[in-house]
């Protein structure tokens, strides 16, 4: 068989191979679930938030919305309902890429980067709690109008994180305590971890043996398992995975 047959019979091979299998096989066995668009969020556009999940809600909680404002609005979406809620704003600095986590039934910011009275960049530590089954008196914006009401929740500083002030520090959530680490304070990449006790206020440091790393990501499978991995350091992007 000369060198132009044998093309020929493998460009019909793979022809009927492709053939086979798209006929025998919907596009739905090659994925898992299914991505539904959902009600937009009814404040300002925004990236860099922080977020969490309390019970049938999932917040977002400042962020930057590229005018040179950083916010510290905080929103609440109802899983059930589909609908957006204003919550009580961040009384603390208004920031981007802080770290939020849920734990003990409270909702947590810390964290992240604002900028000084001179617009220098600089990096937070403080950490705010959040109760969902309180209240708070403030302004918030109904149509066109301008208005002061009681909002769901309210807002209290507890302890700082305890190491270097950051920003894209990965935060993993458990039931009772969560995990905050890594990120970057503009100079250096960063990989100090540590565990928060909500019910002590107190913050614990976790021997973590991988990369320093920015941008990192943070997953609880239970109250005993996460796995951490990805973001980026001093020689590229991370691809390395890790269980705790």
């Amino acid at each position: 068989m000369n060198i132009i047959s044998k093309l020929n019979t493998a460009v019909a091979a793979v022809i009927f191979s492709l053939a086979l299998f798209s006929s025998c096989t919907s596009s739905n066995d090659y994925t898992y679930g299914e991505w539904l668009s959902k009600a937009d969020l009814t404040g300002y556009h925004r990236f860099g938030a922080a977020y969490f999940t309390l019970g049938h809600y999932g917040y977002v909680v400042g962020g930057y919305n590229g005018y040179s404002n950083r916010l510290t609005d905080a929103w609440r979406y109802n899983f059930n309902t589909n609908q957006w809620q204003q919550v009580a704003s961040l009384p603390g600095t208004a920031r981007q890429d802080a770290s939020g986590f849920a734990c003990g039934g409270y909702g947590f910011v810390t964290c992240g980067q604002s900028t000084d009275a001179k617009n220098n960049i600089i990096y937070l530590r403080d950490t705010w709690k959040f109760d969902p089954n309180d209240s708070t008196k403030q302004s918030v914006i109904i149509g066109m109008d301008t208005v002061t009401t009681m909002v769901p929740g309210k807002w209290k500083q507890v302890s700082n994180f305890p190491w270097t002030p950051r920003a894209d520090a990965l935060s993993i959530s458990f039931s009772n305590s969560a995990i905050v680490g890594c990120g970057t304070n503009g100079t250096d990449y960063l990989k100090e971890m540590y565990s928060y006790n909500p019910t002590t206020d107190s913050w614990t440091n976790i021997s973590f043996p991988g990369k320093k790393r920015q941008g990192g990501v943070g997953v609880a499978l239970s109250d005993s398992v996460a796995y951490i991995g990805f973001g980026k350091c001093d020689d590229g992007n991370n691809y390395d995975f890790w269980k705790y």
